[in-house]
């Protein structure tokens, strides 16, 4: 079977393990409780945006942000193929970090951010742009939720949405390498 982390070389140590499921959890508890205790500041604060000082610094943003989603997405679809054993708790993890991942490159298109290897069409089409990234939001909260309900076959379903909302978006909106 493949490590469900190959990008990271140790992820086969039990010590990276651990550290793993350990921050999960300390992530999961502090966002419960900064959610439960300021939960007004969290929807005020929800339309700030970050400040690039340059497009370069926005192209790096999110390229980061989108290599984060390929790395959890390769994951997951090692378990949906049946490469990785599935692990209803890991996925849960996986799929919660994946999902606060996938909110964050689409601050980064703004105007005067072109470059990358994103298509002038991203620009160009803004309206589609912004329908693609929010129908990779509506599976994400689908895949989130299938992997709430610990079934694997839910969780393949849901997981080949959220793939092909990606795709959809890739070929749309990413030049070719």
């Amino acid at each position: 079977m493949a490590s469900r982390v190959s990008f990271v070389s140790s992820a086969s140590s039990p010590w990276f393990a651990f550290i793993r499921a350990s921050v999960a959890a300390r992530w999961r508890a502090a966002l419960l409780a900064l959610g439960v205790a300021t939960s007004p500041w969290l929807v005020a604060s929800a339309a700030a945006e970050p400040v690039f000082e340059s497009a370069e610094d926005a192209v790096e943003f999110r390229q980061s942000a989108l290599t984060l989603m390929g790395a959890y997405s390769q994951s997951l679809a090692n378990v949906a193929r049946g490469r990785t054993d599935y692990d209803p708790d890991q996925v849960r993890d996986d799929v919660a970090v994946f999902q606060v991942l996938a909110t964050l490159p689409w601050q980064a298109f703004g105007p005067g951010t072109e470059g990358g290897n994103a298509r002038p069409e991203v620009w160009q089409d803004s309206e589609k742009f912004a329908a693609a990234a929010a129908t990779l939001q509506d599976n994400m909260a689908g895949l989130m939720a299938a992997a709430d309900s610990g079934n694997f076959d839910q969780v393949r379903a849901a997981f080949g949405q959220t793939a092909n909302s990606c795709k959809a978006c890739h070929d749309s909106f990413r030049q070719r390498r």
